[in-house]
């Protein structure tokens, strides 16, 4: 049996393709509710830089047939010790090594860029300590750093759980793709806060440093993914920014991701929360109709959110595990 790791060329059609498929067939196996990245945001992000993350990628094969890829990202203006790994083995191929000889070449490039915290993510339906993913990550020495509940909005949603506006002259702002010159200051105290605001388990993350030019460098970048982002904020009176939600979608999927959602502790009881999230998914219906779901992840510790999305009408599908490994210097 004979295995062969190379990093992945992006330019090439076939193996790219082969790729993503092998990474789909992997991502959906015995999970309904999986959510794959369509290919071409996968392509974008390997071969166009960033200034703020950077990615790269790898293809396996076992005896001459493709049988395995790998992802790795890592962000360049903060949080440098941090690598965001994904692995992904054709079903029908594991238990040969595949996945051991992806992680070794993924560690490798790592290691070299400088990285000695590695965090992935292993979704499952719960109650499974069996599951291939996390098997493969305690084998491995990763540690369970997070968890949090995968939830599924089913579209259109009814006009009357989107009947909510923020009380006390709270008022909302809502943009797509390009947040407007004079809230860009607001949104990134907003984006810079938000790590210790939510629940982050045992997860090692720094603060995050915004910037308006990070900000661009993002709509940017989503714009050759070929992905929409749909943000709405809440203003208090006194015109200060003070929450914010924000949700993704590629153009042809059919599916959208609720990304953060943040209220300043300060302006909590507003509801503010419910009020952005529905104003927010207003526009993201009436923009992209064909659009089916929605998801979201949400830590169960994090109650005020999560009766928000229950009253919206989301529906727990699943676990998302964040599994951590330290690199030792050896």
């Amino acid at each position: 049996m004979s295995i062969y790791v190379r990093p992945l060329d992006p330019w090439n059609d076939e193996e790219f393709a082969t790729a993503c498929a092998i990474l789909a067939e992997a991502e959906t196996h015995q999970r309904p509710y999986a959510v794959v990245d369509e290919p071409e945001p996968i392509r974008a992000a390997l071969v166009r830089p960033s200034a703020s993350l950077a990615q790269q990628g790898w293809m396996a094969w076992l005896d001459g047939r493709p049988a395995g890829m790998a992802l790795a990202a890592w962000p360049v203006r903060d949080n440098l010790q941090t690598c965001w790994p994904v692995l992904a083995v054709a079903p029908a191929l594991r238990r040969r090594g595949v996945g051991d000889a992806l992680l070794a070449a993924l560690t490798r490039a790592v290691r070299m860029a400088g990285r000695s915290v590695l965090q992935v993510e292993v979704s499952h339906p719960g109650g499974e300590d069996t599951w291939p993913g996390i098997a493969f990550a305690e084998h491995h020495g990763y540690r369970l750093a997070l968890r949090e509940r995968h939830s599924v909005l089913g579209l259109p949603v009814p006009v009357e759980r989107l009947d909510a506006a923020p009380a006390d002259d709270y008022s909302l702002r809502s943009w797509r793709d390009h947040c407007p010159d004079e809230l860009v200051a607001g949104y990134c105290r907003l984006r810079e806060l938000f790590e210790g605001e939510a629940p982050t388990g045992d997860l090692l993350i720094g603060e995050q440093q915004w910037s308006a030019e990070r900000v661009r460098d993002l709509e940017s970048r989503r714009k050759d993914q070929g992905r929409s982002a749909w943000t709405t904020v809440g203003v208090a009176p006194d015109d200060m920014v003070v929450g914010f939600t924000e949700l993704t979608a590629a153009r042809t999927a059919r599916l959208a991701v609720q990304n953060q959602t943040l209220v300043l502790p300060d302006h909590r009881g507003h509801r503010l929360g419910l009020a952005m999230k529905a104003a927010n998914l207003r526009r993201l219906v009436d923009d992209q109709p064909s659009l089916e779901h929605v998801h979201t992840w949400v830590s169960p510790d994090n109650t005020a959110m999560n009766d928000v999305n229950a009253l919206l009408g989301f529906e727990p599908v699943e676990l998302l595990d964040v599994w951590q490994l330290e690199l030792s210097d050896s």
